[in-house]
């Protein structure tokens, strides 16, 4: 699993300067990723929490430059032993 806040930037394949951080919502994921685990309360749920986000192309995605393309649609966040039964259980699907 990949600690979100230990270096966001790593999940991505394309990570110069240039086109990472002027293209993406780096902060505002960070803080959403802070409230949704409630860390300043409960910061052991940064060790064994995961969060999903599903994201999908805006309808008019042709016509927009690539930071504007996406949407968040859903999420959820699941214990690292639930995520890891889910994905044990999916394996065999």
């Amino acid at each position: 699993m990949v600690n979100l806040f230990s270096d966001l930037a790593t999940l991505f394949p394309n990570n110069d300067d240039q086109y990472f951080r002027h293209g993406s919502r780096l902060d505002e994921l960070r803080h959403a990723a802070i409230c949704a685990l409630n860390l300043g309360n409960t910061p052991s749920r940064l060790d064994d929490h995961v969060i999903f986000i599903e994201v999908k192309l805006k309808l008019n995605h042709a016509e927009l430059p690539q930071n504007r393309k996406y949407e968040p649609v859903n999420g959820f966040i699941m214990s690292t032993e639930e995520t890891e039964e889910l994905l044990y259980a999916v394996r065999f699907v």
